[in-house]
């Protein structure tokens, strides 16, 4: 697993059992996304169904599509999934 740490935040690869964290933070930020407004347009419904979508999706990625995390303060702030091209 890499790691690499600038100023206040440290960056690492994520691994399977970082699935659960990457859905709940991508659930929170999509909250708003007018396109998960229209599949899900109710709030409360579309807080709670967010981070079980996401945690799906995440866990039908086929190997080879890598994910980091990024911290600050031991706090969670970011997370990308990447995609090869022609994936």
């Amino acid at each position: 697993m890499r790691t690499s740490t600038r100023d206040d935040i440290t960056i690492r690869t994520a691994g399977a059992e970082d699935v659960a964290t990457i859905a709940e933070l991508l659930g929170a930020a999509f909250q708003d996304d007018p396109r998960m407004a229209a599949l899900l347009p109710d709030p409360a419904h579309r807080a709670e169904k967010l981070g079980p979508l996401f945690s799906l999706l995440l866990s039908q990625e086929p190997p080879g599509h890598p994910a980091e995390l990024a911290w600050r303060d031991g706090r969670l702030e970011a997370a990308a999934v990447w995609d090869r091209p022609g994936m």
